[in-house]
């Protein structure tokens, strides 16, 4: 219950931590400024991986913080649609700092 009464100083700080911990663990840019989107799920059409998979290259070429990590099993057709479309927007090199695809379970 103490953790409750903390204060936002304190959530400030934790989350600064988290992220910059993230970005060191995955490979992506050290940027305490940068807007982190995770995705951590199955890769199954019901979770729209599509989409996202669809919007990720449009979303960091016009976002430049913007930071993008997928983790998860594929699950179905649109999990493999999803993987191959990520990891070529990955192989491109064009987004190395600012995306991280891991389509299998991963340990932590």
């Amino acid at each position: 219950l103490a953790l409750l009464d903390q204060g936002e100083e304190f959530y400030a700080r934790a989350r600064a931590t988290a992220k910059a911990f993230v970005q060191e663990r995955y490979g992506l840019a050290k940027d305490p400024n940068a807007r982190m989107f995770v995705f951590l799920g199955r890769w199954v059409k019901q979770k729209g991986v599509d989409y996202i998979a669809d919007v990720a290259e449009w979303m960091l070429r016009n976002y430049p913080t913007a930071q993008l990590v997928m983790i998860g099993p594929v699950g179905d057709c649109y999990g493999s649609y999803a993987r191959a479309k990520l990891e070529s927007l990955k192989r491109t090199g064009l987004y190395t700092e600012s995306l991280f695809v891991h389509a299998d379970f991963l340990e932590v």
